[in-house]
């Protein structure tokens, strides 16, 4: 008897596992980086490991913050693209018109900690169904050399990148990336990407005009995308329109 039991037990803990219980899903995979998150820290959102890339290249995850003239009132939101440039999904965290009201004597409100809370939790949970890894940065060309001396570009004239064995350049309407040795991309941009002038108040007669180039580039050759945060300029009494941020993928 004592023979059979022993052989029953080993039977049960050795072989093929049981499978799930019938309404119960499956855990998601043990992964091998920790989840984006978002804290607020000192007037402002830190989001460390965003934006973000599935691990098959299938969804980016961005962090985007508006511009907001003169008051810069801090906002943060989740946005996730699919590799078409297609936004799936948005996760509004603060409106850069809601920050008295999420903010009293002791600091941040109930209210906005559990937006933190909610967004966190939407982070793990596609942190869970994607395993999102961080998508490198790239190097913004910021200067140039003149008569043998450096010195800075004009930001408008910002508009070339380079990281992870890719070159990315952005001028005239037109898009090209390349690696070492073939060209990947190269097409026109749409005429959305650049902000039209226009005159600078109803009954004015000058114009305002924001130059754009290339904020930030983050990319990965191996998923073959990038990340062109689109910026522009801006003066005192012509604002800075906020940044657009797209996702173009070979």
């Amino acid at each position: 008897m004592r023979r059979a039991l022993i052989a029953a037990l080993a039977a049960c803990g050795g072989g093929t596992p049981p499978a799930a219980i019938e309404g119960h899903a499956a855990l998601p995979a043990a992964r091998a980086t920790p989840a984006p998150s978002i804290t607020w820290i000192d007037n402002g959102f830190e989001t460390p490991g965003l934006p973000a890339v599935a691990r098959d290249g299938s969804i980016v995850v961005l962090a985007i913050h508006a511009e907001d003239g003169g008051r810069g009132a801090p906002n943060l939101t989740l946005v996730v693209k699919d590799r078409h440039d297609t936004a799936i999904a948005t996760v509004p965290v603060l409106g850069v018109d809601e920050a008295e009201a999420m903010f009293d004597e002791h600091g941040v409100t109930p209210a906005l900690r559990a937006r933190i809370q909610a967004a966190n939790e939407r982070l793990a949970a596609l942190h869970g169904r994607h395993d999102l890894v961080p998508l490198p940065a790239f190097t913004v060309d910021r200067w140039r050399v003149v008569h043998g001396e450096q010195e800075a570009l004009p930001a408008e004239e910002r508009l070339a990148a380079s990281g992870d064995d890719l070159s990315v350049v952005w001028k005239a309407g037109r898009l090209t990336i390349d690696d070492r040795a073939h060209q990947l991309v190269n097409v026109a941009t749409p005429g959305s990407w650049v902000v039209q002038d226009r005159p600078m108040c109803t009954t004015c007669t000058e114009t305002c005009h924001n130059a754009a180039f290339l904020g930030a580039v983050e990319g990965d050759a191996r998923r073959r995308l990038v990340v062109l945060t689109i910026s522009y300029t801006g003066t005192d009494t012509c604002w800075e329109p906020s940044s657009q941020h797209h996702v173009v993928a070979w």
